[in-house]
């Protein structure tokens, strides 16, 4: 009976300690900054998140509807720059121009099958051979294409699209010369640019990309500079063009075919009217890449009657209005078919 009294007791006495506790905790209330003390410093804001580069279009043109992909852009462009050109700027400006180059063979390849213009295999062969003949042999063509970048399947079908090309070209715009434009012509002729001074060199080039670094200005040119010092020394002008130079006259040993002062490249050939025969002038640069020049022979040509240049006229004639041509085509392509770039 007794223990049953305590049992409750306990109990709430139990009860009131736990009230008291509970009560204290109330009244401390949260916890504060004491007064005069320094505030406690304010976490770093969170960096903001760097915004995403925008992505390059997979597509970089259209052609009558049909793609160029960036891939396809980019793979061109290395190959080209020989993976050399890496100035931001100049790999800008060529890569634009690679991609015109696209553009153009595609719109080569719409219109060969919009007016039925094929190449067959014997005229790209025919092609390919006097590549070969104008490179020294199959060999040296082979040796070109690697360093090219080229193997000979995608060489063949660059062949091709320059064929249909050219017989698009003729076809759409015909070089014809008339009987009167050869008399006009030839009664011009003391203005004509085939007659008057000429000369004949023989030349050692050493190529250099449009995108070469200065440097690699400089290696051409010192490696010329050795060949000169050679040739100084005895070896045959000839012997060395056919062993350094990267031109196509290097299997005659860098002889060349007549040039007047009008018609010839002015940057490479005018040197050579002030020079005597067997008189050496170079290294020096041109557009196309380093050069050292022999004067082979020098003479001065008259015009002939209408009769004796009559064919040769109508030569030199044609050639031009080919010329001319083929603006005009490239011109009547980009007008005929849909192109969009997003370059």
């Amino acid at each position: 009976m007794k223990m049953a009294l305590l049992l409750p007791v306990a109990a709430a006495r139990s009860a009131i300690v736990v009230a008291a506790l509970l009560s204290c905790v109330a009244c401390r209330g949260p916890k504060t900054q004491p007064a005069g003390s320094p505030k406690a410093p304010e976490p770093p804001a969170a960096a903001p998140e760097p915004k995403a580069e925008p992505e390059a279009p997979a597509v970089v043109a259209t052609v009558a509807g049909k793609p160029i992909s960036r891939e396809e852009l980019e793979r061109e462009v290395e190959r080209q720059s020989l993976g050399r050109n890496k100035n931001p700027q100049l790999r800008k400006r060529m890569t634009a121009r690679v991609l015109q180059g696209m553009i153009d063979d595609r719109l080569v390849l719409e219109a060969a099958a919009k007016y039925s213009v094929a190449a067959s295999d014997a005229e790209i062969a025919t092609d390919i051979d006097d590549m070969a003949k104008r490179l020294g042999g199959q060999d040296k063509l082979d040796a070109f294409l690697t360093k090219q970048g080229w193997n000979r399947d995608q060489y063949r079908e660059q062949t091709r699209i320059s064929v249909l090309r050219r017989k698009l070209r003729d076809q759409l715009f015909p070089a014809d010369v008339s009987e009167q434009e050869i008399k006009d012509y030839h009664a011009n002729g003391a203005n004509t640019d085939a007659m008057g001074e000429k000369v004949r060199i023989a030349l050692i080039e050493i190529k250099v990309p449009k995108a070469a670094s200065d440097q690699d200005w400089k290696t051409a040119e010192a490696r010329l500079a050795a060949v000169r010092k050679e040739i100084e020394a005895g070896l045959p002008f000839e012997d060395a063009a056919r062993r350094e130079s990267q031109h196509a006259s290097a299997r005659r040993g860098g002889v060349m075919e007549w040039a007047s002062k009008r018609r010839s490249p002015k940057d490479l050939f005018a040197p050579a009217f002030s020079l005597s025969v067997g008189q050496i002038h170079g290294p020096f640069r041109t557009a196309s890449g380093v050069h050292l020049i022999k004067l082979v022979e020098k003479k001065n040509e008259s015009l002939g009657s209408l009769d004796q240049e009559r064919e040769s006229i109508r030569t030199l004639l044609t050639a031009r209005k080919r010329q001319e041509n083929q603006k005009s085509l490239a011109q009547r392509l980009a007008a005929e078919f849909s192109v969009q770039t997003s370059l």
